[in-house]
């Protein structure tokens, strides 16, 4: 049995195909700079081109130039930096994605890598800026910074783990963040969800980003290259 890895990022294509089914119309251009905005762009830009879009938006020559080699079906042009809704919409993130039905495409999660009791008082992460009040356990989850969590997450960002959102207390590392479990008790290996999973009780990256106060294509872009993608 394949060991799945420490962390993940789940692109739903059919989710892509079906927004842009419900997106697509003569003006529509599908959106796929910054790699997709973090979803890939060469398999985001294949999936369009399916659900019927016939351009496809680029920032510069090197993107044109990988999906022109990748054999994209479609006419690519170059636009500005505008992030627009209709491009957040494709992937199921924004007001107009809701508005439309259109359903999120990406899923970020990774695996408990380590587990730990601490006493009232104690601290956690580097420069101390939380210390529990009470005896509580704690779960080490192995996505930090260099994986795209931004550091204002540290006391703020909370985290799907075993049935609870669980709140990140201390600052957010280049390799990990903490998880307060209170009393209860998960197993390493257990799954953190970070957004992506609302119908299991996760955040949206819409809500996801707001509690950082940055935008959710800001934090889907952000996710690192060491987050495996794997695309379904």
């Amino acid at each position: 049995m394949v060991n799945p890895p420490l962390r993940e990022a789940l692109i739903g294509l059919d989710a892509i195909r079906g927004n842009v089914a419900r997106l697509v119309d003569s003006w529509f251009v599908a959106d796929v700079a910054g790699d997709g905005f973090g979803h890939g762009a060469i398999r985001v830009a294949a999936a369009a081109v399916e659900a019927g879009a016939t351009v496809v938006g680029v920032r510069d020559a090197r993107e044109q130039r990988a999906l022109e080699c990748a054999g994209i079906a479609a006419r690519i042009v170059r636009l500005p930096d505008a992030g627009s809704a209709v491009s957040a919409a494709m992937y199921g993130i924004g007001p107009l994605a809701r508005e439309s039905g259109c359903i999120a495409a990406l899923r970020v999660s990774a695996r408990v890598m380590s587990l730990k009791t601490i006493e009232a008082g104690e601290a956690v992460s580097y420069g101390y800026t939380w210390r529990a009040s009470v005896r509580t356990n704690l779960a080490l989850v192995p996505l930090g910074y260099a994986d795209g969590v931004t550091r204002a997450a540290g006391n703020i960002g909370r985290v799907l783990l075993a049935g609870a959102m669980r709140p990140i207390v201390g600052r957010v590392a280049m390799d990990v963040i903490v998880l307060d479990l209170g009393d209860d008790e998960v197993e390493l290996g257990a799954e953190a969800v970070l957004f992506g999973g609302p119908a299991h009780g996760a955040a949206t990256a819409d809500e996801w980003a707001a509690a950082l106060g940055i935008s959710a294509l800001e934090a889907t872009s952000g996710i690192g290259a060491r987050v495996a993608r794997r695309w379904i």
